[in-house]
Parts: C-alpha cells; structure tokens; sequence
C-alpha cells in the first residue's frame, strides 16, 4: 500500500512522542526487526524511508537515507532524528531534529524522558530548542523548570537570564517572575525587585509578575506591601493559589494568626489536595490552641514528612 509523506510523518511523530526509541532493549523488540523482515527499498525516497519507519524497520530507514542523501533537506533530517529515536541514539536524533528545525520533537521527547527519571537527557532536548528560533521559549522554560526542580538553582537563573535578555517576548512572563523568585530567595532583592518592574513594564497585568513583586516583598519583611500586593491578585483570580498562599505565610509574618488560618483555609477551598498547605495550617491552628483541628489538617498531610512527625509528637503516631 502506498504511503504518503504526510501521513508517514504525522504517524511517526506520535510514535516519537511515545518514545518507543529511549524504552528498555526488551520495549523495542518490535521496532527492531530482522534485516529478513527489513530488506530496503531498490530506490531509496523519502517515503520508502518513511515507509520503512513507519514498519519498524529503523536500520533500515537510516540506510535508505543514507542511500538518498538528502543533506539538509528538513523532512530526511527528521526522518533520521526519528529512525535514530528508535534506535535508542538520542544524541543523534536530538542533532537531526534541530538541524531540522523541528522543535516540537525536542520538546516531547525531552518531556518524555523527564517523565522515565532520565533528566540529563532531558535537559540536552530541551537546550537544544535554543537553536531555533520561533515564537515561544518551552523548550528553554522547561529546561529551567527542570534545573530548578533538581534543586539546580544557579542552572535556572543562568537559562531565565539569558530569556530575558535575549528573548524577552519568548521567555514572557513567567522568565521574569520566575527569576525575580529566586533572585529573591538568595537574597539578590534589588534584583528581584528591578527584574518584576522591568516584566511589568511589558506586562503590567500579569498575575505572575503581580504575584512575584507581593513574594519578594515578603521575603524582604515588606510585608504591608506584600499583603496589599498579594491581596489584590487574590481577589481578582481565584486560580492564583501561590498569591494565596503567599499571602498566609504574610500574615504569619505579621503575627496574626487568625488571618493567617482563614487565609489558608481560602487557599485549600481553592486546592483542596495541597499536602503540605494541609501541614501549613495545621501548624497556624496549633499555635492557636485548637489542637483538634491541627490534628485533623496533619492526618490529611500525612503523606508530607514533617505532618508525620507532628502527629507522632501528638501521640497519634508510634515512633
């Protein structure tokens, strides 16, 4: 049966994202089949190439290419990238697919191997995505949120920085607020602070921004303005959980409580699922006496250690 290119590579690339290439050997016996099975195309084209993919058969797809020798035509690079996927050659198909320009591959594959605990490949798709240029900067956010998450804080800046400088409509927002963030928790607040007014400029709505400046505030003991900043984004998007959280952990600052608990009970009305929010106002309720209730929140965050060794200090847990 004939196959077009359309539909070759439109197949494949759900296959790419799937990841079929990275599994264990055991997860790709049926992409490596026999060169019996496999045996080429006399004419090697593109589709042949794509055909032979599209069977499993990815030596054989990387020979046809070979054969064709397409140099930097974008649709054989791909094809390569792909073949190269299935064969469990990551560095060369993260080559192929950013000669090809193809940044939706880089991205899903290195979400993919984010997802099966492999981070340093991960981190090399999504960096790769720097190489081309297009509207949006995933790959790059990604690979910061990556770093950040892997406690690589530095490696985030580093990514946040260069958005910002060099791609500021690409890193949006989110670059600005997200490296305002942690300026803010090494302690860097003037640049904290100059970064959220420089994204604000842009984007003087943004709840991100928004939410960044009542952060650094509170993480610099502003907290009046921290709580008249967070306040504000809170009450104009109920979806903004981290103003709301921010904003208990304000009142605690401030000393008061009560606010803080009520705060934090508008929080899990948002994100009822929250564990360590659950902990938070546990620790809020027990300073104010009401044990009952904390001990209540702490079984619910139980799954979150320090929940744990509250409970076992109450006595509701063996040690």
């Amino acid at each position: 049966m004939a196959i077009s290119m359309r539909s070759a590579i439109s197949v494949n690339m759900r296959d790419v994202a799937a990841l079929q290439g990275a599994a264990p050997a055991g997860g790709r016996v049926a992409l490596q089949r026999s060169a019996r099975q496999c045996g080429g195309f006399v004419f090697p084209t593109l589709a042949a190439a794509a055909s032979s993919l599209e069977s499993g058969c990815a030596e054989t797809a990387v020979r046809d290419l070979d054969r064709y020798a397409a140099g930097d035509d974008p649709a054989a690079l791909t094809l390569r990238g792909d073949a190269d996927w299935q064969l469990g050659d990551l560095g060369r198909a993260r080559a192929c697919w950013t000669a090809a320009g193809d940044f939706r591959r880089l991205v899903d594959a290195g979400s993919y191997l984010a997802r099966q605990g492999k981070p340093d490949s991960a981190e090399a798709m999504y960096l790769a995505t720097a190489k081309i240029r297009r509207s949006g900067a995933t790959g790059l956010l990604d690979a910061a949120a990556l770093r950040w998450n892997r406690e690589d804080k530095n490696g985030a800046i580093g990514i946040y920085e260069w958005l910002v400088q060099n791609r500021p409509a690409d890193g949006g927002p989110l670059a600005f607020a997200n490296v305002a963030t942690l300026y803010a928790e090494r302690g860097e607040i003037g640049r904290a602070d100059s970064t959220v007014r420089r994204g604000l400029a842009s984007w003087p709505r943004s709840v991100l921004l928004r939410t960044a400046a009542g952060v650094t505030y509170a993480k610099s003991g502003r907290t009046r303005l921290a709580d008249a900043t967070l306040t504000q984004v809170w009450s104009e998007d109920r979806k903004a959980t981290d103003a709301c959280v921010w904003l208990a952990l304000t009142k605690e600052q401030e000393g008061d409580d009560g606010a803080a608990a009520a705060q934090y009970r508008d929080c899990l009305s948002a994100n009822p699922r929250n564990a360590q929010w659950h902990y938070q106002y546990g620790v809020v309720l027990a300073r104010l006496n009401r044990l009952a209730e904390a001990r209540q929140e702490f079984l619910i965050a139980s799954p979150f250690q320090p929940a744990r060794d509250r409970l076992r200090e109450m006595g509701v847990l063996s040690r």
